[in-house]
């Protein structure tokens, strides 16, 4: 396995659980506790890291594309160690009133917002590190590679809230203001360790040509026994592969302003809406990675079967049926195994697609462009983080039932742009072909004799297949694009 795959592998999991301790849980209880029970702070503090993101998220993309990556990387490596230093100096400063720009606050909210502010920075360089790691595997082996990949960082987030269930246990199990800062203290300084292998990632072992886009390497074309309605032939006349990209933006930003809503404030629901006790909470944040990571080791066979967009556009339907019920239903929050057993399921469906929606924009975008593709991923944590404002006056003015029915509304819209994606990515594919010595020689004689060049057809498993022998044979061999099979 590459160098780049292994330090991205270790970086995302040391972060994930480090993260899966303070950040879900203990952070948005913590300020809602000391801050008087005020959804509005957490949604401030939330916001702030969102538009601090989304200000850095571009010109680092744009940066990482135009220069060496891995030294993108190191810079903002620093600042995430800045960042947990003021998280901690945010959990030790006292609290005193301070108006800051006509607002009544604090001293104690104005020093979290500031940390978020440092943390959302560095969190903008994620889009840098899945493009490098992009750059590392090739093209061809990425569904199965992106859905162990991602199924591993949800496994070691479920850890975090195990320690921080431990922690809340040996505490008593109260909400406690001093207990959380403990909390805190431990994840963030963990989260300062998960930082460090961000400093050595290296632009030299990634895999050049041989991680480059389809269109760049290959044609695609579907199965010839795959029916294709005339409702699709409609449709392939304004959306082409070179849709792709942005009918996946549209989707993930109007997700992420839709879930910003309610997402960050599941704990304080759990914990307001259905009275549950600290280790209850920490338990189903346990709980919740490792179905999504169950459910992701058993898509790619299915995908392969059923096609990627089918089954991200199912799984997309049950989670946002799943949230219709939550909203219209709300006797179900008094009975805890009930109403975690429906949350579970909703936030699994929801966010198992995460690998074959990567994998197919990964696919569909050359090598060049992919950490600006990547950086929407950034502007939708932006939409989610800024949302949170929103949801947090939502919250105290209306309570969860409106908020959580907003929300599920806002998501039956970006199905649309799912929809879309089935007339252009096959449920089958096959594709043709042709090394650079082809290219400047067959195709001329080809010219020559009225004949076009002719390319072998692969299945997606033949590709799989001849895409490690061609690396194992020929390296750095650079593949052009052939006509249709």
């Amino acid at each position: 396995m590459n160098w780049n795959v292994y330090i991205t592998l270790l970086q995302r999991v040391g972060d994930s659980f480090a993260q899966g301790i303070w950040a879900f849980v203990a952070l948005p209880t913590y300020i809602w506790l000391i801050e008087n029970h005020s959804n509005k702070a957490v949604g401030y503090a939330q916001g702030i890291q969102g538009f601090a993101m989304a200000a850095v998220a571009v010109p680092a993309s744009l940066m990482a594309d135009r220069t060496r990556r891995d030294m993108v990387l190191r810079l903002f490596a620093f600042v995430g160690l800045g960042g947990c230093v003021a998280f901690l100096g945010a959990v030790y400063i006292g609290k005193q009133p301070l108006s800051l720009l006509h607002i009544k606050t604090d001293t104690k909210l104005v020093a979290i917002c500031g940390a978020s502010a440092l943390w959302g920075i560095y969190t903008a360089a994620q889009p840098v590190v899945e493009s490098i790691f992009a750059d590392s595997v090739p093209t061809g082996a990425r569904i199965g590679l992106y859905s162990t990949f991602t199924a591993l960082t949800r496994v070691a987030i479920c850890f975090g809230p195990l320690g921080a269930a431990l922690m809340f246990w040996w505490s008593g199990n109260v909400w406690e203001v001093h207990v959380i800062e403990q909390i805190m203290l431990v994840g963030v300084g963990l989260s300062a360790v998960s930082i460090l292998p961000m400093f050595v990632f290296n632009d030299d072992k990634t895999l050049g040509a041989d991680s480059d886009a389809y269109q760049e390497l290959l044609t695609i074309q579907e199965e010839e026994d795959e029916p294709v309605s005339p409702r699709w032939r409609v449709l392939r006349g304004h959306i082409t592969t070179n849709s792709i990209p942005w009918l996946l933006a549209g989707s993930d930003i109007i997700i992420g302003l839709a879930s910003g809503m309610t997402l960050k404030f599941i704990p304080i629901f759990l914990l307001q809406a259905c009275a549950l006790d600290p280790i209850t909470v920490n338990i189903y944040t346990f709980i919740s990675p490792l179905l999504i990571a169950a459910i992701m080791f058993s898509l790619p066979p299915i995908a392969k079967t059923l096609g990627r967009v089918q089954v991200l556009l199912l799984l997309k339907c049950l989670g946002v049926g799943l949230l219709y019920w939550m909203a219209l239903i709300p006797s179900i929050w008094k009975r805890p195994l009930l109403i975690m057993s429906v949350s579970l399921a909703r936030m699994a469906f929801m966010n198992s697609g995460y690998p074959i929606q990567k994998s197919i924009l990964m696919d569909y975008v050359p090598r060049s462009t992919r950490a600006r593709w990547n950086s929407v991923d950034t502007f939708m944590n932006f939409a989610w983080s800024g949302s949170a404002v929103v949801g947090g006056f939502l919250i105290d003015s209306a309570g969860f039932r409106i908020t959580f029915f907003i929300t599920a509304a806002m998501q039956t819209i970006s199905l649309v742009f799912l929809f879309a994606l089935l007339p252009v990515v096959p449920v089958k594919q096959s594709y043709s072909i042709r090394s650079r010595r082809a290219t400047q020689h067959g195709s001329r004689r080809g010219t020559q004799h009225g004949q076009g060049d002719t390319g072998r057809c692969f299945t997606m498993d033949e590709l799989d297949a001849l895409t490690e022998a061609l690396l194992a044979q020929e390296p750095r061999s650079a593949h052009r694009i052939s006509e249709p099979c």
